[in-house]
């Protein structure tokens, strides 16, 4: 079962691998996964679903809308350690740079500062 999965989860993405950057008979992308937690006054005032909501749709903004961003979204940390994950894909490390400086980027970091702390980033190359 898992190989079949596996398989599909390869076939869709390179179906979806026009921008996607091929090396060999494999195509690479980067993951770009975050950790947050919340602020002490979104946590105080038991806004965290609120505050989730937000974070939601603000990174809704940037999806379609940033050259090089497959997708990105941000949701509840199940594994406990940290409140929230942010997760990314990208086409590859030009994309990762273009991003990380992208208006609507700046302007999503912008709407998180009051409501986010304790960062911790990762970025993985990946092959499909």
């Amino acid at each position: 079962m898992y190989v079949l999965l596996m398989g599909l989860l390869v076939c869709y993405y390179r179906s979806h691998a026009k921008g996607l950057t091929r090396k060999g008979r494999f195509y690479i992308m980067i993951r770009h996964i975050l950790f947050w937690n919340y602020t002490d006054t979104v946590k105080n005032q038991h806004r965290e679903a609120e505050a989730l909501q937000f974070l939601q749709d603000s990174v809704a903004t940037m999806n379609g809308h940033i050259d090089g961003l497959l997708k990105a979204e941000i949701g509840t940390n199940l594994a406990g350690g940290y409140d929230l994950v942010f997760y990314a894909e990208l086409e590859d490390t030009d994309a990762l740079n273009a991003f990380r400086d992208h208006p609507l980027h700046a302007a999503h970091r912008e709407r998180c500062k009051d409501i986010v702390t304790d960062r911790l980033c990762g970025d993985l190359i990946t092959t499909i």
